[in-house]
């Protein structure tokens, strides 16, 4: 299993009993900060937020992984996120 999904699945069931107003809140807080992280991130070649390769997501993965090249995976924490946030105001719903 991939790094991302275990911290995926991790932050998934720890917000998932909160109310709706807060798993908004807290995806937008992630959103914010993965955009923040991304745009001001500091390590020289990994500084272009919107080039493959040579971002924080990029920089991430190899540094987790132990590749040289990676692809850009950070951001895959708000999918889950938002099927759970859905399935929580479905389940709210009906």
């Amino acid at each position: 299993m991939c790094w991302r999904s275990i911290v995926t699945y991790i932050v998934a069931f720890l917000i998932r009993d909160k109310s709706i107003a807060f798993q908004i809140g807290f995806s937008l807080f992630i959103l914010l900060g993965i955009d923040l992280a991304y745009r001001y991130f500091p390590v020289e070649g990994f500084n272009h937020p919107w080039v493959n390769f040579e971002n924080l997501g990029a920089w991430t993965n190899n540094k987790i992984e132990g590749v040289t090249k990676a692809s850009d995976g950070l951001p895959s924490i708000l999918y889950p996120l938002r099927h759970i946030l859905s399935g929580a105001c479905y389940a709210e719903k009906y």
